[in-house]
């Protein structure tokens, strides 16, 4: 009897297996992962959120939004998102959203916040944010600023300093017949000295982009949703006294999108047209317009089992066409292990903007040919996973990723030229290979400890450290919490001393938390400061951050 269980079993197995594959091929693939990756619910049903611009309430108020005071935002630090790009595009999650947040029926649930502080190095850091949540319009709209100005004992007003600012609206309207409207904006402005290294003072980045979203689900399981995407990108080399004149250019991007959808407990598919215009000033590039079709398809076909396959046909009007497809599974063995797996081709658009925004100062490098003055598409092929266990429950688990890419016309840069004051941009080949270890350690209810480390293998931007070693410790004491935060990054023939931080948060009141922090306390004892990207700074990569920073800042909510 129990051989004959087993064979029933396995040919359940088989059979649902056969019925995906046939699936996926007949529809040619894209995404009930349109987010892009794996169902993280480990029941076989498929269950549908709703989101919220605040994280989730506890009791009769919302935790706030991170504030400007953690790590990425006291280092000063810029860099070149790690993560790959991914062709399909993600649902995007409005600023502070969450996954859904109670509601009083009937009751107007207005939020507020506001954050004060400042500290050495001359800084200065504000924000402010109103939201509703509640029956009827939701909103949220939030002002950030941060400016610091003397890095490393600089003298103020030398082009030592950064300055940022951001300002962001988020509406969601319900309306009759299964419809809703969402619109998501923001403007960010930001300014980052150039430290007497450029005939230019300065280098100004202003971002804007504004998304709109219409859905209508009429039934179960069909859902209709159409987004517009619009962002302007300007970039300015300011001048000083330098006698040159500044500099400006920038792009403009279109992205409306149509999409509809069936979705069942075990089994979605997803149909996406979309349209890319790319439209460029102040530059020697010519605009680059794409038209894509997308399916897409993902099924539960065992418990924990989460598979998905996505195809698209991309249209370069000056490229041809293309068919990317990529694929990916996911597997929850129980709660004490969970795997990921993905891989496939990629065709992915050369962007600026992430250049811009790391490495100041850029522009073409004399001598890279440019067929017709357009940048290239990179065709990626790859392959990667992710493994996790839980070691002892509740207490120590540890995860693990590796990612494997090989690139045809990659954009990236190459290191600083002295004689010419900027990164030169590059196009290149070639493979990337890189992996990441993290584990999550509790010691009783009151003390957390990670550590982690990253690894970059191969080819690696200026600057960037091959090998980089991070830890923290929290601990809360009532009302009391302490962080203490470490990275030390590695590089072949270069000492470079560990960035260590430290935040003390108390919680005056009910609302109102007093914060104090202490950020690269080891920096003075670095003659050339730290590079913005955590190591001593060098002549392929001479732009260094704020080093030694104490500050302090109150925060209030009613």
């Amino acid at each position: 009897m129990r051989q004959l269980h087993r064979t029933l079993r396995a040919v359940r197995t088989a059979l649902a297996f056969v019925l995906f594959v046939v699936f996926s091929v007949s529809v040619s693939v894209s995404v009930a992962a349109q987010d892009a990756q794996p169902l993280e619910e480990l029941e076989p049903t498929r269950v549908e959120a709703s989101v919220a611009p605040v994280a989730a309430v506890v009791r009769d108020m919302p935790p706030l939004p991170p504030l400007p005071l953690d790590e990425a935002a006291l280092t000063g630090e810029i860099a070149v998102d790690p993560a790959p790009p991914i062709a399909v595009p993600r649902p995007e999650i409005p600023r502070d959203a969450v996954t859904s947040a109670p509601m009083i029926s009937g009751e107007d649930q207005v939020y507020f916040n506001a954050t004060l502080g400042g500290g050495s190095v001359n800084s200065i850091l504000g924000s402010i944010n109103v939201y509703r949540l509640g029956d009827g319009p939701q909103f949220r709209v939030g002002y950030d600023h941060r400016g610091s100005d003397g890095f490393n004992l600089k003298k103020p007003g030398t082009g030592f300093f950064e300055q940022e600012n951001d300002l962001t609206a988020w509406l969601r309207l319900d309306g009759a017949a299964n419809t809703s409207l969402e619109v998501d904006t923001g403007y960010a402005d930001r300014r980052f000295g150039l430290q007497q290294l450029s005939p230019y003072y300065s280098q100004d980045l202003r971002e804007f982009d504004a998304k709109v979203t219409g859905a209508w689900t009429p039934e179960r399981p069909v859902g209709v949703r159409a987004t517009v995407a619009v962002s302007d990108v300007r970039r300015v080399l300011s001048t000083g006294d330098s006698g040159v004149d500044a500099q400006s250019n920038g792009y403009r991007r279109f992205t409306p999108e149509l999409s509809g959808s069936l979705e069942w407990p075990r089994f979605g598919v997803d149909l996406t047209g979309r349209y890319d215009g790319l439209f460029l000033s102040g530059m020697e590039l010519k605009n680059g317009s794409s038209f894509a079709v997308q399916v897409g398809v993902e099924a539960v076909p065992l418990d924990g089992l989460t598979l998905g396959v996505t195809g698209i046909t991309q249209y370069h009007l000056s490229d041809g066409v293309y068919f990317p497809v990529e694929g990916y599974l996911s597997y929850q063995g129980s709660r004490r292990w969970n795997l990921d797996l993905s891989g496939g081709y990629r065709v992915v658009e050369n962007d600026l903007l992430p250049l811009w925004s790391a490495y100041p100062a850029t522009e073409v490098e004399p001598g890279t040919t440019l067929d017709e003055s357009r940048l290239p598409v990179n065709e990626v092929l790859f392959v990667g996973g992710e493994l996790g266990v839980v070691v002892v429950s509740g207490a120590v688990e540890v995860r693990g990723r590796v990612d494997r890419e090989l690139h045809t016309n990659r954009l990236t840069i190459a290191p600083f030229q002295e004689e010419r004051s900027v990164y030169p941009y590059r196009l290149t080949g070639g493979n990337s290979l890189s992996s990441d270890v993290v584990g999550e350690f509790s010691l009783g209810e009151s003390v957390r400890l990670d550590a982690g480390w990253r690894a970059e293998w191969d080819q690696r931007l200026p600057g960037v450290p091959q090998h980089v070693a991070r830890g923290a410790i929290r601990g809360d004491v009532r009302e009391l919490t302490m962080e203490a935060t470490g990275e030390v990054p590695l590089v072949t023939g270069m000492d470079a001393l560990p960035e260590l931080g430290i935040e003390l948060r108390y919680e005056i009141a009910r609302d109102v938390e007093f914060r104090a922090y202490a950020h690269d306390i080891l920096a003075p004892g670095m003659d050339d400061g730290r590079s913005l990207r955590g190591v001593v700074p060098e002549d392929d990569d001479p732009f260094i951050g704020p080093g030694l920073e104490l500050g302090a800042a109150v925060r209030v909510r009613f």
